[in-house]
């Protein structure tokens, strides 16, 4: 499993309790189900926006659901895998981004 710590800092905005995002994770295959994503969006390979992009998932985009988790700002992601053009992409959709709000199986 890859690790990689990026800091969310916005420039010219000082914080006191600046926090690091995790990206670079997977989650184990425990969900038998999966959703569609309700607006087009980039799949991400960690639980935060600022994580590098995986893929743009169109709108109705179908997700193969492995498992959740929450980010230190109180957010569900959940890890899976989607098929775009006959090829396969794992990572990180945020779960309200999802029509059933993402896997109820955590990480």
């Amino acid at each position: 499993m890859l690790r990689g710590v990026v800091a969310a800092l916005t420039p010219g905005v000082a914080s006191a309790s600046a926090q690091a995002v995790t990206c670079g994770v997977s989650g184990p295959n425990r969900d038998p189900g999966g959703g569609t994503t309700t607006v087009g969006l980039n799949m991400q390979t960690g639980p935060y926006q600022d994580c590098a992009n995986v893929v743009w998932l169109s709108a109705g985009t179908q997700v193969w659901y492995w498992c959740y988790d929450n980010n230190e700002y109180g957010n569900t992601w959940t890890y899976g895998r989607a098929i775009i053009g006959g090829r396969d992409y794992y990572g990180w959709v945020l779960d309200a981004k999802l029509d059933d709000g993402g896997s109820y199986w955590h990480c």
